[in-house]
């Protein structure tokens, strides 16, 4: 089966996130989750930073839209929630009517201001799952926090600065992850990242000697491809 992002396609409701086609013929054999139920009712044209799928070379791969407090496991034919993240700050669903109202009378622009001035919690993302932990990112108060939960302890923490010391001494910037598996993750530092990455860490000699092409690395140019980091799972 091939599960594709629904968002905005047509206007015609009910307004549904996922449609499901046949791999092999291309043809569309269903449609998933109700956008006023699962996503509080947005389904506009806005996307993440690479998608809504996690995990996607696993077994169970994950699909997350910007205002779901369920995060949705996809088996086959199947789609059921995982895990579910309960909090009095979550944002709402007149919350999410007045950012599409915002959005039509401001000439189809963004803006979350009223959002993250009431302090809610929206736009997790991120997601990495392995047998031991769970991580994402979400948003709240125009900040970005990382929640880890520990499955074996059954306990949460979470943090708005995240120190990578795999790839440099007091680096603290966020760390996008554009895909996980079974044995690791992958962090992706994009090219307009560079240059700061460059001059604040690199330069400065706090990059990681113990970097697979550590060399390579320390002589990066600015206008660099993105630089791709594995992550194996301990």
């Amino acid at each position: 089966k091939l599960y594709l992002n629904e968002t905005a396609i047509n206007g015609k409701e009910p307004k549904h996130l996922l449609r499901m086609l046949n791999a092999q013929t291309g043809k569309h054999e269903e449609i998933f989750l109700d956008s006023k139920l699962y996503n509080k009712g947005w389904n506009l044209t806005l996307r993440n930073y690479h998608n809504f799928f996690y995990g996607k070379g696993t077994k169970f791969p994950k699909y997350i839209e910007w205002f779901m407090n369920t995060i949705l496991t996809i088996e086959g034919n199947k789609i059921y929630p995982s895990y579910i993240i309960q909090s009095k700050d979550f944002a709402t669903e007149n919350d999410v009517k007045k950012l599409i109202d915002t959005y039509y009378s401001n000439n189809r622009v963004y803006n979350f201001e009223s959002i993250d001035s009431d302090g809610k919690i929206y736009h997790i993302e991120n997601f990495v799952e392995s047998d031991k932990f769970v991580h994402f990112r979400f948003k709240k108060s125009n900040r970005t926090y990382h929640l880890f939960y520990d499955k074996k302890d059954d306990t949460v923490q979470f943090t708005t600065k995240l120190t990578n010391d795999y790839f440099a001494k007091g680096f603290l910037m966020n760390q996008n992850f554009c895909y996980y598996d079974e044995t690791g993750a992958y962090g992706i530092m994009q090219t307009d990242f560079i240059p700061l990455i460059k001059e604040h860490f690199i330069d400065r000699g706090f990059l990681n000697m113990q970097l697979d092409n550590y060399e390579k690395i320390k002589q990066i140019a600015e206008d660099s491809n993105p630089i791709i980091l594995y992550y194996p799972f301990k």
